[in-house]
């Protein structure tokens, strides 16, 4: 798996180190401890807008299924196909949000690909996770005449059974996504300056997880600028 010298020093340097995420085979009770919080890099978190830890009550509750199989098992959220289906598996929570910080514990588990959509009257950006790679994608439209564009990459080779946790940044024009305090991808557009009224969890094929959704709202950190650099420069050696 690739890790990115520069970007470690300057992650290690600012972020501190996390517990390692749950097996794939533990169970999540209510009396477990609360996974660690992971921090941010372009922003701080400011007031909580929304969280998900996925019960049956709360999922049917707080989401509208567009396609595929969603259940929820053992406090976590599996998606899959549904045979004859004629839409990819999607669930969408409506939530009004601009600059935010959202979080999820994601693992892709037999899966074609997944990832974390966000959107108003049309789409607006993607964190798209793929068997051997991660993406930030630029969206627009709706329906038939949705597009989208690729706004940086990075391969990964994901270990099977693994859990991960994504943070998402919104910050203006810029999109930050980083995984597990080690992988960082950014991306900027006009477009991401807007309000936003919809966070969906899609996937393709069977299965794909999620767990532990936290969306807050996101306050700038002055120290930001003095980090871009650094990202800019990591993702300028992968094109």
């Amino acid at each position: 798996m690739i890790r990115l010298a520069c970007l470690a020093v300057l992650l290690l340097a600012t972020l501190p180190l996390v517990s390692p995420p749950l097996a794939a085979a533990e169970k999540k009770h209510k009396d477990d401890p609360a996974p660690p919080a992971f921090k941010t890099l372009m922003t701080t978190r400011g007031a909580s807008l929304f969280e998900e830890l996925f019960t049956p009550e709360t999922f049917t509750k707080n989401w509208d299924v567009h396609g595929g199989i969603f259940e929820v098992v053992d406090g976590t959220l599996r998606s899959g196909d549904k045979p004859g289906g004629d839409h990819h598996p999607q669930t969408v929570h409506r939530v009004k949000m601009h600059d935010v910080v959202v979080e999820c514990r994601f693992r892709i588990d037999g899966a074609s690909w997944m990832g974390f959509s966000f959107g108003d009257q049309e789409h607006i950006a993607r964190v798209m996770i793929n068997k051997d790679q991660v993406e930030v994608v630029k969206m627009s439209g709706i329906g038939a005449t949705t597009k989208g564009e690729r706004l940086d990459r990075l391969p990964m080779k994901w270990e099977p059974g693994r859990w991960y946790t994504m943070v998402i940044e919104f910050r203006g024009p810029e999109l930050l996504a980083h995984i597990d305090n080690q992988w960082v991808l950014h991306g900027e557009s006009p477009t991401f300056d807007a309000d936003k009224t919809s966070i969906l969890l899609i996937n393709g094929g069977t299965y794909a997880w999620f767990d532990d959704l936290k969306i807050n709202e996101a306050v700038t950190d002055p120290k930001w600028e003095k980090k871009k650099p650094a990202v800019l420069a990591q993702k300028e050696k992968r094109k």
